[in-house]
């Protein structure tokens, strides 16, 4: 598959565009976390607590994306009890999973056993459960995300599936040759940029759930 992400989502340019640039320059929150260990392009990283809003859509990872997308882009435009706007952090992102839950992680896509996808935006670190804006569409659910240790591999080009398997099989490789921490779960795919950025210079993360063995 070699639709890109921003592709299905034209949305997303106005979401992104505002702390994106063409050359990859990132002006938006991002999830804050510390580096435990890098080697290359892999790290395994330390996330902080964040807030969290979620779609879950049934369908294909292709399929879902446009429907989640502007269920959650409504809710951060000022579809809530607030009418407020929400700036966007990023990544976007994508997981795999057996359960209609919501995914922990920036923006993200998880896959269920009975094909379905959870999308998942991170909201800015000054809101809580308790002073977010509550949505209006009761498909967007906020949750508390605790804080998790994940390994990621990033790359450039696309943001498709096709690619971020092949990168997802490398990050696998190189974790059970650094052998120091075991995989948890489905791996996520993170895109930080919005289309009009130079390809080389966007940023996409495979991320996956780890603990240290």
């Amino acid at each position: 598959m070699k639709t890109s992400f921003a592709a299905v989502l034209p949305g997303l340019a106005l979401v992104l565009g505002s702390g994106c640039s063409m050359l990859g320059i990132r002006t938006e929150e991002q999830p804050r976390y510390e580096v435990l260990a890098r080697e290359g392009r892999f790290e395994v990283r330390r996330y902080a607590p964040y807030l969290s809003a979620t779609v879950v859509t049934p369908g294909t990872f292709r399929g879902t994306q446009r429907e989640s997308f502007r269920a959650l882009a409504g809710y951060i435009f000022g579809k809530n009890q607030a009418s407020a706007r929400i700036p966007m952090t990023a990544p976007v992102a994508m997981e795999p999973k057996a359960e209609k839950i919501p995914m922990t992680a920036p923006v993200l896509m998880q896959e269920s056993g009975a094909g379905a996808w959870a999308m998942t935006f991170a909201l800015p670190s000054r809101y809580t459960l308790e002073t977010a804006p509550k949505p209006l569409d009761s498909r967007v659910v906020l949750r508390e995300v605790p804080s998790e240790t994940v390994a990621t591999a990033r790359y450039t080009w696309s943001f498709s599936e096709a690619r971020a398997r092949r990168h997802e099989a490398g990050l696998r490789a190189w974790l059970t040759a650094q052998g120091a921490y075991k995989p948890l779960g489905e791996a996520r795919i993170s895109g930080y940029d919005p289309p009009w950025t130079i390809p080389f210079l966007r940023r996409n993360e495979v991320m996956i759930p780890v603990r240290t063995k």
